[in-house]
């Protein structure tokens, strides 16, 4: 789990300033409630399951990745469970049944080695997508 998100933090870093996105700071400040990211990602699962090419999977997959990692940060890495200070001091709320499933989910960001790219993307197995889903109010299509 910690070189996931050792080599995720490091995509992170280089997949912001190569896009001309907003900086890590900008992205970590909008991140305002755990309910907010909740909605993005069921956006993103929605979209990622319904993705018509494997550019658009990659896309929305690593996007997922990116919010979780992001929300995992402002709780002070309660997600993840790394780099974990002695007293956790996390900036948002998050009640025990939410940090389970986005433990889950979380645990469903793999590094896949695309041609000339590394890259982490959600790429969750049937049964804990079936979960999620069920967890984020995703239908089936």
């Amino acid at each position: 789990m910690i070189r996931y998100a050792i080599a995720f933090a490091a995509a992170l870093s280089v997949n912001l300033a190569a896009a001309a996105a907003p900086t890590e700071h900008e992205f970590l400040d909008s991140i305002k409630s755990v309910e907010q990211v909740k909605g993005k990602l069921r956006k993103l699962v929605v979209e990622n399951r319904d993705c018509p090419s494997g550019s658009c999977w990659i896309a929305t997959g690593y996007e997922i990745c990116y919010y979780i990692a992001g929300l995992d940060k402002k709780l002070d890495y309660s997600i993840s469970g790394t780099f974990k200070s002695a007293k956790p001091a996390p900036q948002l709320e998050v009640t025990q049944p939410d940090l389970r499933q986005l433990q889950l989910m979380f645990s469903q960001c793999r590094l896949h080695n695309f041609p000339r790219l590394l890259n982490t993307v959600y790429a969750p197995k049937k049964p804990v997508e079936k979960r999620i889903n069920a967890w984020l109010e995703v239908g089936k299509p």
